[in-house]
């Protein structure tokens, strides 16, 4: 939010007395490894196991018991390329300012759930707010059954033994 409030100040000023530039600079993982796309693939087919899964992705960061659930953890930060410059005053030209700026980091998990039977039955990627895993865990639980959709509980996929 406070990358948000310095360009649109950043932007204003740029407005009124010479040329200012925002652009988006790209995503990078900041801590952790970012899991998805077809790495995650092998755990839609039918029969996947717990233990297959932590030999294919390594060791989880954590893993909620009650919830028969494996948490993989990844933080992404936001760049922002800028760039101001002022027009000549009274035939003095002012050094151009340009950079990046980063915002807040955003946390993601990719939470895999497994029957009693130690085979994998839903996954999810999606972005949390909180470090409490248990929690995570327990709220994904109590919706991962909801119509698939993606919305603030990310996508979640599923599937019936």
């Amino acid at each position: 939010m406070e990358m948000i409030a310095f360009s649109g100040l950043l932007a204003l000023s740029g407005i009124t007395s010479g040329c200012f530039f925002v652009l988006p600079a790209g995503t990078e993982v900041t801590a952790g490894h970012k899991l998805g796309g077809e790495t995650l693939k092998f755990l839609d087919l039918p029969g996947t196991t717990r233990q297959e899964t932590i030999a294919t992705l390594g060791e989880p960061l954590s893993e909620s018991i009650t919830t028969r659930t494996l948490i993989y953890e990844w933080e992404t930060t936001g760049k922002w390329a800028y760039a101001f410059a002022m027009p000549p005053v009274e035939h003095v030209q002012l050094p151009a300012v340009h950079g990046t700026a980063t915002e807040d980091a955003k946390l993601w998990v990719l939470l895999i759930a497994y029957d009693t039977n130690h085979v994998v039955c839903a996954h999810t990627v999606r972005r949390v707010r909180s470090y409490d895993w248990e929690t995570v865990c327990q709220e994904w639980q109590q919706n991962r059954d909801a119509p698939v959709g993606d919305g603030p509980l990310g996508r979640t996929n599923s599937r019936a033994h």
